[in-house]
C-alpha cells in the first residue's frame, strides 16, 4: 500500500524509544529534525507514534551523542 509522505516521529525521544524497542542500533547515525506539513495518510506504525510528513526543510542535525 502506498502512502504519501515520509515516516517521521514528532519527537527525538519517541524515535529513540521506537528504535530501541526494535533492537536497532543507530550508533554512528544522525537524526534529522524536519519541518514540514503533515500528510493526510496514516503511517503504518502510527500506533507507535509515527507520522507521515512532507518535509520542507531541515531544522537541525542531531548526532547520536545528543540523543
Amino acid at each position: 500500500m502506498e502512502r504519501a509522505g515520509i515516516s517521521s516521529f514528532p519527537t527525538l525521544p519517541g524515535l529513540i524509544r521506537y528504535l530501541r524497542e526494535r533492537d536497532t542500533d543507530p550508533g554512528g547515525d544522525v537524526f534529522l529534525e524536519l519541518e514540514g506539513e503533515l500528510s493526510e495518510d496514516r503511517d503504518l506504525d502510527a500506533d507507535e507514534g509515527a507520522i507521515l510528513i512532507f518535509p520542507k526543510r531541515i531544522v537541525a542535525i542531531h548526532d547520536q551523542s545528543t540523543s
